[in-house]
């Protein structure tokens, strides 16, 4: 469905409110009512499947509102008019709503690439992104899709034209024309009256050519037809005084003949109008000063063509029911064939968009009005072979780019984007127009806390991976330019997680089952002031580069050691004054341990280097400034022009790379800084080599919980995703029938070499079997399996390698809270978990049915369920103390249940009591041990199975 509107109308967007007419006006919302209407349109008429194309700049902000309804729809966004340069769009006050609506679109076209280099330049510049050019085209990085910036400019439709060239109306306009100018070169324009185009410009020229050459005075005329831009009010008022008087005064000078002008409206100046004069003029001047498409030079080559082709024909045939004399009044037909021999030429400005695809036009700056002058002249004076080249190769770009080659493109294009069909892939963020649409991965969802704490209560072992700014507490320097500067030069301190985050981390560091590490990228200094009066609680620092275990279980000598090598065997000496004074504050003492580095070397000379260089790049590039640790050194970029400093950063990240390519130290790129650290330190390598030596502990861990906020986390989310999928594989393959058993740290055999699990996501360590892949749709909340839970998350909503996400911290912190509370369930159980996890007695078979488990008790069971036991009536029972009925006996350790009952068990178990028992009664009376231990210790002794449900 053509839904239209009219040609160029004056928009709003980029008037200020005093031009747009007063403060009584609202230009803003007149624009957003016409964006609706259209989306309501496109609504009523689109159906699942179809290509939206949207086309103008009148109508940016419907990407927005349609991908609202509709997010799976593939939407095409084509700007016909140059985008402005940054300088200039960054003085409007809606900009980023702007810029938003056009990146809802799914591609952006534009007809040159110096639109959409402006384009582009201010999307880096307003809002910060980033962009590549892949197999595809230039791809815009926005909310985890890639929106394809495609450049191709439009063309004719050859056979449109070549029907209403040949009209008798065109053909008896035509010849009328050639009589006017009979022996005269004609310079022909076709402008709206308005500033850009240009007019006035192209007058000034054509007066001062005739002054320099006056022998042309006789032998050239100018036919300028202008078309009224009314709705531009005070423009089309002042450019129309101004063409007037220029050709009053040229008119006086050089005589009436030199110049002929006529205005019309642009509704009487359609295509059969204008051919006329497009088929008789010898030269086609366009002066613009700024301009988007013009079509009208490329119809000048194609009637140039159909004239010209009339050679040899000794007349042309008559218009139907006429006869060669009442067609040929005022022009025979020979003498249009001896007028037409030869091909039009183009002189075009620079600044409008076919002289881009227009190649043998002469180009020209039409504000040095002596080149204008000259080109006039060139074209007047041009040889005939010469003028044959130019019209060949400005034909043959026409000849081949029509517009029905340029729609194929373009929605060629736009059906190849990447996108899913599932609308539930894309979530809409932010509120109004500063709504976006975001690609999520499938089964991407809020973390389910409720299922993250009932896994937590349940597991034995468990490991919780906490970031630190962003994550504990709201970072506000995250994105303050000032902020960062002041923290990178010390003039200003970190916040600090509040006291109920700290008494949370002390109840959770208090459980013997849980250790818990808190994981930043600052130093160790203010991680220490906040956390380190926190007993059992593990700090890393530095992006891993400094860690310390929890409980003081820091390491009893140091040595150097190879990068595979387990943390324990990594524990180096920290360098002297290394931390400003942090060695001093874990040196000693039961409740803190050592500070200990990831790095397998003491040398740091890299450094020095590493900062030399920087400084010079930093003298070079204004807005730059350094921040060292002890573990890194930064080139931060942040507050720098955003387009030469990419330069700028790009150039610096070679040199560093070929300088320290034989020294321990990797270069790092992110998003507005370069980065020089100890290679395969980070986050991830901290916890890849952590994971691998608490797996193959005595103790494998059955529950992770890993959280974090920005980008410096994302690889920490496959590591622990990549390592508990293959524990998995590893514990379903030592339990499958017929198969031998693998042990932790070993390949299978058929696939040959060595490796420790979990190690091949780090660099520089020898790889890993290859993980499980992810399969789609799986639940995101959580991951479970013979290796235990698994639980991955961001805070906020957003694109990210996380299986979830958590809104704000304060979700992270109430769900911290919440298994802090948690005990594990030893001898009492709520009747609503009992409820949850009842089945029928003869569903047990089911309990234990797993991939690969073939039935039997899954891996990490109570040994209570594999003594063989099958019935309840197998079980003995004893009378309860003060009652008279009787309850299934708990068995030793040696026995089959100790002390362990499943729901089904208890429910189907004869039952001699009254009714008013409670399980609280029973479980008390089943806590007293034999051995005169408590309970809790005794248990522990046993290896800590605990009470099974």
């Amino acid at each position: 469905m053509d839904l239209s509107i009219p040609l160029r109308p004056a928009s709003p967007v980029y008037e200020s409110p005093d031009r747009a007419g007063g403060p009584s006006r609202d230009p803003w919302g007149a624009y957003m009512t016409v964006q609706r209407e259209f989306k309501t349109k496109i609504m009523e008429i689109y159906h699942e499947g179809d290509l939206v194309w949207i086309h103008g700049f009148h109508l940016l902000l419907v990407p927005t509102l349609f991908s609202k309804a509709h997010a799976a729809a593939k939407i095409g966004l084509f700007v016909h008019t140059p985008f402005p340069s940054s300088e200039i769009f960054r003085t409007l006050s809606r900009r980023e709503d702007l810029l938003r609506g056009m990146l809802s679109a799914d591609q952006v076209g534009f007809h040159l690439y110096e639109y959409a280099r402006h384009f582009l330049s201010c999307c880096r510049r307003l809002l910060g992104l980033e962009w590549s050019h892949e197999a595809n085209g230039i791809n815009i990085h926005y909310g985890g899709r890639n929106v394809l910036v495609t450049c191709i400019h439009a063309g004719l439709d050859q056979q449109v034209l070549q029907s209403v060239i040949s009209t008798p109306k065109v053909c008896l306009e035509t010849r009328a024309l050639l009589a006017r100018t009979k022996g005269k070169t004609v310079f022909a324009g076709i402008d709206r009256m308005e500033r850009l185009k240009g007019v006035p410009l192209k007058l000034l020229a054509y007066e001062r050519f005739l002054s320099e050459h006056p022998e042309c005075v006789d032998r050239c005329v100018l036919v300028q037809l202008g078309l009224s831009a009314r709705e531009r009010s005070a423009d089309y008022d002042t450019t129309s005084q101004q063409v007037a008087s220029l050709v009053a005064r040229i008119q006086s000078r050089f005589g009436a003949g030199a110049v002929q002008y006529e205005e019309h409206e642009e509704a009487h100046c359609q295509l059969k109008d204008r051919l006329a004069l497009l088929s008789a003029a010898d030269v086609f001047v366009v002066t613009t000063v700024r301009d988007g498409l013009n079509r009208w030079p490329l119809e000048f080559v194609l009637a140039q063509a159909q004239v010209c082709q009339l050679e040899g024909d000794p007349s042309p045939p008559p218009p139907p029911g006429q006869g060669v004399g009442s067609a040929a009044a005022g022009s025979s037909g020979s003498e249009l064939l001896a007028r037409k021999p030869l091909p039009g030429l183009c002189i075009l400005s620079e600044f409008t968009s076919c002289c881009r695809v227009l190649n043998g036009a002469l180009h020209v700056n039409p504000w040095r009005l002596d080149d204008v002058a000259k080109a006039m002249h060139s074209a007047v004076v041009m040889t005939l072979p010469e003028r044959q080249k130019r019209f060949e190769m400005d034909m043959e770009y026409v000849r081949v780019h029509t517009t029905a080659s340029w729609c194929g493109r373009v929605l060629s294009d736009l059906k190849s984007v990447k996108k899913s069909a599932d609308a539930s892939r894309y979530v809409t963020l932010g509120f109004g127009l500063n709504r976006r649409v975001a690609a999520m991965k499938p089964g991407f969802d809020q973390l389910d806390k409720g299922a993250a704490v009932k896994a937590y209560r349940k597991a034995k072992h468990r490991l919780l991976l906490l970031d630190y700014g962003g994550t504990l507490y709201d970072d506000t320097t995250q994105g303050d330019a000032i902020s960062s500067f002041a923290l990178a030069k010390g003039g200003l301190k970190r916040g600090r997680p509040d006291a109920k985050v700290l008494n949370t981390l002390k109840e959770l560091c208090a459980d013997k089952r849980n250790t818990v590490f808190v994981l930043s990228g600052k130093m160790r200094a203010p991680l220490e002031e906040a956390l380190g009066d926190v007993p059992g609680l593990g700090l890393v620092a530095e992006a891993g580069f400094f860690f310390r275990r929890p409980r003081g279980a820091a390491a009893s000598h140091a040595h150097k050691v190879g990068p595979t090598a387990s943390l324990e065997q990594q524990a180096v000496p920290l360098r002297e004054g290394a931390g400003g004074g942090d060695a001093e504050a874990g040196a000693g003492g039961s409740t803190k341990g050592a500070w200990e580095s990831l790095s397998t070397s003491n040398d740091m000379s890299w450094q020095t280097i590493a900062r030399a260089v920087m400084e010079v790049y930093m003298e070079r590039t204004h807005g730059v400034y350094i921040e060292q640790t002890d573990s890194a050194v930064v080139w931060q970029f942040r507050d720098a022009d955003p387009e030469f400093a990419a330069i700028q950063s790009k150039e610096l990240e070679d040199q560093l790379k070929q300088l320290l390519k034989q020294l321990n130290a990797e270069v790092i790129r992110g998003d507005d800084y370069i980065e020089v650290r100890p290679e395969g330190v980070s986050k991830a390598g901290f916890i890849g080599q952590y994971l691998e030596e608490a797996y193959s502990g005595a103790k494998p861990l059955d529950f992770i919980l890993c959280i974090g906020d920005d980008a410096s986390d994302e690889r920490s989310y496959q590591v622990v995703r990549r390592f508990m999928r293959t524990a998995h594989l590893s514990k379903l393959a030592s339990v499958l029938p017929g198969q031998a058993s693998l042990t932790l740290g070993q390949r299978p055999a058929a696939s040959g070499g060595g490796g420790s699990i979990g190690s091949g996501s780090l660099p520089g360590r020898a790889s890993s079997p290859p993980p499980a892949p992810v399969e789609q749709g799986e639940k995101a909340s959580g991951q479970a399996g013979a290796a235990g839970a698994y639980f991955t998350a961001t805070v906020g909503k957003k694109p990210t390698l996380a299986d979830s996400y958590l809104h704000q911290v304060e979700d992270v912190v109430e769900m911290l809270e919440s298994m802090s509370k948690t005990k594990t369930l030893e001898h009492s159980m709520s009747m609503v978990d009992m409820s949850h996890s009842s089945r029928p007695a003869n569903s047990l078979d089911g309990l234990f049915s797993g991939p690969g488990a073939g039935g039997g008790p899954p891996p990490g069971s109570p040994p209570s369920m594999g003594g063989g036991l099958h019935s309840i009536d197998e079980l003995p029972t004893q009378p309860l103390p003060g009652r008279g009925g009787a309850f299934p006996a708990p068995l030793n350790r040696k026995g089959s249940l100790s002390r362990s009952m499943s729901t089904p068990a208890i429910s189907s178990a004869p039952i001699r009591r009254p009714s008013s028992m409670m399980l609280s009664e029973y479980f008390s009376s089943i806590s007293e041990s034999t051995s005169g231990k408590p309970a809790a210790e005794e248990e522990e002794e046993a290896g800590g199975e605990g009470v099974w449900f």
